[in-house]
């Protein structure tokens, strides 16, 4: 929704704020988690700042879609990106009280979410080509690789952390692009990378 009611650049922006949110609930919320240092949050912080500077050079070439309203276009993003960094917590009490594992979490999430996109949307498959079943099917199986290896990371390690670090894919999109697609770096993007890579460091000490 917050998509389809803003423009790319402003959805990706404030969806980037979801570790920040994670950070600012750590302190209601008792896990028994191992101490979390002001290094750990200045690291957090850093790396917020870098992704919503990539997320913005990256998309920013991106056409603007109409605003419904001011309301929507602020807040829906800003709910969304508070549901991501809250959602964590809940999912690290599941695996920390053994409710499930990594692996049946991901596929019972997934088969739910399935069943209500189909009640919901009723798709059709006319889209369906051998070639593009191919390409779905193989963008499906990164996916799940992705999935797995956040849910893994985070039953072992701090909620706020994990977060955070998984949400750097824009800094890789960054090195992919200039490797790939010979695409020129900006000031933007190299204060953005500075700030993640910044971070990760922080967190690393």
């Amino acid at each position: 929704k917050a998509f389809e009611i803003n423009d790319s650049v402003t959805a990706s922006v404030f969806l980037s704020l979801s570790p920040l949110f994670t950070l600012l609930l750590l302190p209601m919320i008792d896990l028994g988690q191992s101490q979390f240092l002001p290094i750990d949050g200045l690291g957090v912080l850093s790396i917020v700042l870098g992704i919503v500077l990539l997320n913005r050079e990256l998309q920013s070439g991106i056409a603007f879609r109409t605003r419904k309203s001011y309301f929507q276009a602020l807040w829906v993003p800003i709910l969304a990106s508070f549901l991501f960094g809250a959602n964590i917590y809940l999912i690290k009490y599941i695996f920390d009280q053994a409710i499930v594992n990594a692996f049946s979490y991901y596929f019972l999430r997934a088969f739910i979410i399935a069943v209500m996109m189909w009640a919901i949307l009723r798709p059709n498959f006319v889209w369906v080509s051998r070639k593009r079943l191919g390409i779905a099917a193989g963008r499906s199986g990164l996916v799940i690789l992705q999935w797995m290896m956040f849910l893994y990371a985070l039953d072992r390690g701090q909620p706020v952390i994990v977060k955070a670090v998984s949400d750097t894919s824009p800094l890789f999109v960054l090195v992919f692009g200039f490797l790939f697609l010979k695409e020129s770096f900006t000031w933007r993007k190299v204060i953005g990378a500075f700030f993640v890579i910044g971070g990760l460091g922080l967190l690393t000490i």
